[in-house]
C-alpha cells in the first residue's frame, strides 16, 4: 500500500475523533446508544383557545397548539415559573394573554 493511500484514511479518522471530542469514536446509526427521553410532553387540554400545550423546562420552551387554526407556536426563553404556572392555570387563554403573548419570542412550527 502506498503512503498516500494509507495517510488519507488516517487523516479522516483523526478528524472524526477530534470532531467528536476526547478521542471517542463517532456514533453511527448501527451502534446501540441510549435514547434520551423527550424533555417535552404535549398534553391535550380543555381550553377554548388551545388544543394542546407543553413545556420543556430544560430548553425553556412553551409549545402551544391553537384550537381554531391548528397552528403550533413555540415560545422561547420562558422561565419555569411562568411555563409551569401557565400549565396549571385555571384559564389558559387568560394566563396566555396576560403573561406570555408579546412577552417572549415565538415562532410558528
Amino acid at each position: 500500500m502506498s503512503m498516500k493511500k494509507f495517510l488519507l484514511p488516517v487523516a479522516m479518522l483523526s478528524a472524526a475523533l477530534i470532531w467528536t471530542g476526547c478521542g471517542e469514536a463517532p456514533q453511527t446509526a448501527t451502534q446501540d446508544a441510549p435514547v434520551a427521553a423527550p424533555a417535552l410532553t404535549m398534553a391535550d387540554v380543555d381550553s377554548s383557545v388551545f388544543s394542546s400545550v407543553g413545556y420543556d423546562r430544560a430548553a425553556e420552551e412553551l409549545v402551544l397548539v391553537f384550537r381554531d387554526t391548528g397552528r403550533t407556536y413555540v415560545y422561547t426563553g420562558v422561565p419555569a415559573t411562568v411555563g409551569e404556572a401557565f400549565i396549571a392555570a385555571d384559564s389558559l387563554g387568560g394566563y396566555y394573554h396576560g403573561n406570555i403573548r408579546g412577552q417572549y419570542p415565538s415562532e410558528e412550527r
